[in-house]
């Protein structure tokens, strides 16, 4: 037996941010006792416009300071940015079988601010094209539909140059198909 906790849309942009920690987790731990299932992050949920459900997990950072992320979080939001002010935020399909969206933000006051709203815009618009069969690669972002996919690894999606390595994160490199060869998913 599983259990999900769900959100409808509103719900979930105007919940505070610390409500996705404790008291969030309060919940899970007695569906956990409730259903005698292994509860996960995954099992945390919204729904789109179309009524489609979306898995999710919103972290704090958890960087160190000195660390690659650190560095690279310096990259995108300042050299005085505060990693204890610092979430992620990832977006699955339903199953989980799907990477939809993932970001880092920086929130103020967790008690009182919810997913910033250019976020909650972005990954509005990423359901809803997810729910009408238009996909995004995970590396470059391009749009793409089904039979434009190039190959997947593990929940990404990537469109046939990011996978072949002609464009994106591993260009020249053998692209996201050779890590896939190479993964022993153990």
């Amino acid at each position: 037996m599983k259990g999900y906790i769900v959100f409808d849309w509103h719900e979930f942009i105007t919940t505070p941010i610390y409500q996705f920690f404790d008291p969030l987790d309060e919940k899970r731990i007695a569906m956990k006792v409730i259903t005698g299932y292994k509860f996960d992050n995954e099992y945390y949920k919204f729904t789109n416009a179309y009524g489609d459900l979306f898995s999710f997990s919103i972290s704090k950072c958890g960087a160190e300071i000195g660390s690659i992320k650190h560095v690279e979080l310096i990259e995108k939001f300042g050299k005085d940015v505060r990693l204890d002010k610092i979430y992620y935020i990832n977006i699955w399909n339903g199953t989980g079988m799907d990477t939809i969206y993932k970001e880092s933000f920086i929130i103020k006051n967790a008690f009182k601010d919810t997913i910033p709203e250019e976020i909650a815009n972005k990954i509005d618009m990423l359901v809803c094209d997810y729910s009408r069969g238009i996909y995004y690669c995970n590396d470059c972002g391009k749009r793409i539909t089904k039979k434009e996919i190039g190959g997947r690894y593990f929940a990404g999606k990537y469109c046939k140059d990011c996978w072949i390595g002609k464009t994106g994160t591993y260009k020249g490199k053998g692209g996201w198909q050779k890590l896939e060869k190479e993964e022993t998913y153990e």
